[in-house]
Parts: structure tokens; sequence; C-alpha cells
């Protein structure tokens, strides 16, 4: 097993720490000179991660060097997607697996220390994808659960869609797994030190439509209070306001539109791996009055991946806060707790 890295990081970037003092507004960190490899600039990144992650969870990125032009192509891929007529989304739709059409109100979070949303009812439909996989791929035979292949629209009526996607899905996939090794760092690791859990990563990503609704109503929402199961997810920044995350004094921060920004959070997964250090953070989306699309895409890893503490994450006298679980268990337990089929 790599050994720790003892290595002291630089301080937290001022801006940073400012962000994270005021709670209203998400830290912003450009990416520029980290992608550049400018010197020093992987370990003042880390250093500003690591504050971020065991502070609040969320924060946005800038210079990230995803086109701005595949994020608006692939958003409006989607939104032809959602526009195509009912029985055509219908052909598509989820069943056993998750890949497929979700249709409006079929989400539910059911887990636990989200009762109050329960009454709640989320409007959003999604179309959800995962790593895509041939007919003869090991788990589509096995019909493991949600390795299936995915349902795809009509390359008849939206022959652009299936590329374009998979050249987001592949951009933002490459750009999550160098953060991934920035991570390793905040953790006072060797940057590749969770590289072994993403040789075979199992990434997912969904298309989210939300419909506008005048009248406000606060038991409707476009996506009653969750948190994600990722290791981190990316999220380009939509131009319709909406998202807001929860700090951990129990405060709502609006998340607000910056062109070209991306948005990153750790997952639950990430937390369990850090024995609770690294926040999952609770977030929602308001319903919104006009239409409003949003394409996350949830780094994962490999199946067999165990959600073993990293080293440095449990001090003397603790012991690990999570059960034993292997990512595949894990990943099915936590689909199923939101979804109502």
């Amino acid at each position: 097993m790599p050994q720790v890295v003892t290595e002291k990081l630089p301080k937290v970037q001022a801006s940073v720490a400012a962000a994270l003092e005021d709670g209203v507004t998400l830290p912003k960190l450009n990416l520029g000179p980290f992608l550049a490899k400018v010197d020093g600039a992987k370990e003042q990144l880390a250093a500003d991660i690591r504050r971020i992650q065991e502070t609040l969870g969320f924060y946005s990125i800038v210079n990230h060097g995803i086109p701005r032009a595949l994020i608006d192509a692939a958003e409006e891929q989607s939104r032809l997607a959602f526009m195509l007529p009912e029985e055509e989304k219908q052909r598509s739709l989820k069943e056993g697996h998750m890949q497929g059409y979700w249709p409006p109100n079929s989400v539910s979070n059911t887990r636990p220390g989200y009762e109050g949303e329960r009454k709640k009812r989320s409007t959003l439909s999604g179309w959800a994808f995962l790593r895509d996989r041939e007919d003869d791929d090991p788990k589509v035979l096995q019909n493991l659960r949600h390795r299936s292949q995915n349902k795809w629209p009509n390359p008849e009526l939206l022959p652009d869609f299936r590329p374009t996607m998979n050249r987001y899905h592949q951009a933002m996939v490459e750009l999550g797994l160098k953060l991934v090794q920035v991570y390793a760092l905040a953790l006072g690791l060797p940057e590749d030190y969770f590289d072994q859990d993403f040789v075979d990563a199992e990434w997912y990503s969904r298309c989210n439509y939300y419909s506008p609704q005048e009248a406000a109503d606060e038991m409707v929402m476009g996506t009653t209070a969750h948190s994600d199961h990722s290791f981190l997810t990316l999220l380009p920044i939509s131009s319709v306001p909406g998202l807001q995350v929860r700090t951990p004094d129990d405060n709502w921060i609006d998340v607000a539109f910056e062109p070209d920004a991306i948005i990153v959070n750790t997952g639950e997964w990430l937390n369990h791996r850090t024995n609770g250090r690294f926040l999952a953070t609770p977030h929602r989306v308001l319903q919104p009055t006009s239409e409003r699309i949003s394409m996350p895409v949830f780094i994962d890893p490999n199946d067999d991946s165990v959600n073993e503490p990293v080293p440095g994450t449990i001090a003397a006298g603790e012991t690990r806060k999570f059960p034993p679980m292997r990512w595949h268990e894990f990943f099915v337990n936590y689909i199923d707790g939101y979804s109502k089929a």
C-alpha cells in the first residue's frame, strides 16, 4: 500500500477562506495553473480543496478545459430529448435497471435523515446513462443490477444525441479523474493513491429536465434535498437559478450562475473513504419558473472497490463510521433509496 505523504501543503488562498467564512457564495478555484502544470499549482489546489471539503463540500471551478461549445451542444441535445413525443420517451423507460428515461415525480428520497422531504413532490424528469456497454459485456450478460446497456433516444429522431453526449461524458470523466489525484494529495497521500480504484471506473450521468411552474408551492421542488452517491460530482452551472447548497449550520446558499463554471462536490463514497472527514453535502433544486436543464456527471470507482477509510482519517481512539461495503452494493442501495419504482 502507498505510504502517507508528509509534505506540508501551502496555506489556503485568502479568497477561499473568505468565501467559506462568509457562507453566502461558493468558493471558486481556478484550474488553469494546475492543468498547465505550473510549479506548485497542484499542491495549492490540494490545500484549497482540503479546506473546502472539510467545511462545506461544494465549490466551483473555472478554466477547467471543457469547451463551452461542448456543454452548450450537450444541453441542447438534452432539451431535444425531453421534447420528444411521450410515446418515444416511454420506449426508453427505465425497467429493472436505472438506465433510461425517468418520468416526472419518479424520485423520492426515502433514505434516513431526509424524512421531511418525503411529503414533497419532486417534479424533475431525467435520462440516466452509465458507462456505455457492448452486447458481450460480462456484466450485461450476467444481468448485473444497473449494469445494463444504455437506453439512448431514437437515433432516427435525434442522430446527434449519442455522439454529442459521448464526447461530453468523456471530457467530464477525464477532468474528474485528474481531480481524483488532487484529492489524494489533499488527504496527505501520494497522488496515485486512488488510481487502482478507477482502472475500470463506473461513471454515471443524468440529463435532468425541470419543467417551469409559475405558482409557488412549498410542497413542490425541482429536486428534494439529498447528498450524492459519488466519489466526486461535476455539474456545469445552469443559467436558470434554483440550485441550493446546505451549509453545516443548516443555512442554504443560492448558487449563482457564472458563465463557464462547473460545480464540484464530494459524494457519499468519498465521505466513507475519509471516515466522514470530507463532507457529502445536502443540496436541492427549487422549482424553476422557466425551463431548466442540468447534466451532472458522477465520478464513480470500480465495482470491486471497497470503502476502507484511507490512512490518516481515523484518529487514535476512533472507530470506522461506516460498515465495509463494495462499490456495486453501495451504488444499488443508494439508487434504490431514491427510486419510487
